[in-house]
C-alpha cells in the first residue's frame, strides 16, 4: 500500500472517530447538563484528535521502513522525535509552572 494513502486512512479514521465522540459528548450535555460523562467523551474526541498526526507520522515511518526508503524513514523519525520532545517539554514546563 502506498504511503499517502496509509496517511490518508489514519487521518480520515482519526477526524471522522473524534467527530463521533463530540457529537457523543455534544448529545450528553444536553441529554443530561452537568453530569461528568459529557466531559470524559469530549476529552475522548480532543485526545483522539491531537493524537492522530503522531499515529499518521508513526503509520509512514512504519511504512518507509517496510519499503526500504531510509531517507523517507529517517525524515519521519526526525518529526516524531521532535513531536515527542515538544510534549515532553509542554508537561515538564506546564508541572514546573503549576
Amino acid at each position: 500500500m502506498r504511503v499517502e494513502r496509509i496517511a490518508y486512512a489514519v487521518l480520515t479514521t482519526g477526524l471522522v472517530a473524534s467527530a463521533i465522540l463530540l457529537a457523543a459528548g455534544l448529545a450528553l450535555y444536553v441529554a443530561i447538563r452537568g453530569e461528568l460523562e459529557y466531559r470524559v467523551v469530549v476529552l475522548a474526541a480532543t485526545i483522539t484528535l491531537i493524537s492522530t498526526p503522531p499515529i499518521t507520522i508513526a503509520a509512514s515511518l512504519a511504512a518507509f521502513v517496510s519499503r526500504g526508503e531510509k531517507h523517507n524513514a529517517l525524515a519521519a523519525l526526525v518529526v516524531l522525535m521532535i513531536m515527542a520532545l515538544s510534549v515532553m517539554l509542554g508537561v515538564a514546563l506546564h508541572m514546573k509552572a503549576g
